[in-house]
């Protein structure tokens, strides 16, 4: 199944992303430049969070077009229920 969300939000997703990206290469050259520890540290919890928000936004985008979209049309609603309860769970584990 594709991505819920029009362009603008692949557009706006793909750029969380790489921000995402960007501040993984940074956490790899702080280790690379055997960086304090606190400070590799600060940098992988921003990323941590950052991949959190974009993560988020898929769940919303998918909740506001897929899972509306099968409860209005009577498709399998329940399943596609479940799969974002399922995500939900893995998200907060």
């Amino acid at each position: 199944m594709a991505l819920c969300g029009g362009i603008g939000e692949h557009e706006r997703l793909i750029k969380r992303l790489n921000r995402v990206r960007g501040q993984i290469d940074g956490v790899c050259r702080m280790v690379a430049e055997d960086r304090d520890c606190s400070e590799v540290l600060k940098q992988l919890l921003a990323a941590t969070g950052a991949l959190k928000g974009a993560t988020l936004q898929v769940l919303q985008d998918h909740v506001h077009g897929c899972v509306c979209q099968a409860i209005a049309t009577g498709d399998d609603a329940v399943a596609t229920i479940d799969e974002v309860i399922d995500v939900v769970r893995r998200f907060g584990a």
